[in-house]
């Protein structure tokens, strides 16, 4: 999938209409929290993003490989830049910082290295999916993003350690979105 086609002109004439795909009488609603990031090294995106090609990517041990990571978390509406406005008075859309908050509830020795070696920096090819399971986001080229996380340790007894962070991006348009081939 490309991104959108955009009007060239500058007259609102020249807008390009959306195509929703409404019943009156189903919604096709999806639930929410992000329950797992794919991560990848930049350069290696999905090809097909079929089972096959997920199955082998999960199982590699070289540069192309997908590392699944699970978590609790959610993908706030963009910060978006101000419009540019043009002398026509037109609003030109430009890109935003978009976010996921993320969550890592599973605290082991094997994670927290894990965790230390993100802050080592750099942008990650990443892909995102919700609980549901019935898609993912980010596309076949991936989102390339960055990624801060920390350790948080409670004040409280009865409250967990976790590792929570932030993945960060800018970008137009919002991610792309595809069937997910290993949904229940």
């Amino acid at each position: 999938m490309a991104d959108p086609t955009c009007a060239i002109g500058c007259a609102d004439e020249d807008l390009i209409l959306p195509n929703f795909e409404q019943d009156d009488c189903t919604v096709a609603a999806v639930f929410g929290q992000i329950s797992e990031l794919f991560l990848a090294i930049p350069g290696h995106p999905l090809v097909t993003g079929d089972l096959a090609e997920l199955t082998t990517r999960f199982a590699a041990a070289d540069a192309t490989q997908i590392v699944r990571v699970l978590v609790r978390g959610d993908r706030p509406r963009s910060t978006a830049a101000a419009p540019l406005l043009r002398s026509n008075g037109r609003r030109i859309a430009v890109p935003g910082e978009k976010s996921l908050n993320i969550t890592i509830d599973d605290v082991t020795p094997a994670n927290h290295e894990a965790v230390r070696q993100i802050q080592c920096g750099g942008n990650f090819l990443m892909w995102y999916k919700t609980y549901e399971g019935k898609f993912y986001f980010g596309g076949l080229g991936g989102i390339k993003a960055f990624i801060d996380i920390d350790m948080v340790i409670p004040g409280e007894t009865t409250d967990s350690m976790t590792y929570q962070g932030t993945a960060t991006w800018t970008a137009k348009f919002m991610e792309e979105m595809l069937l997910y081939p290993l949904a229940a």
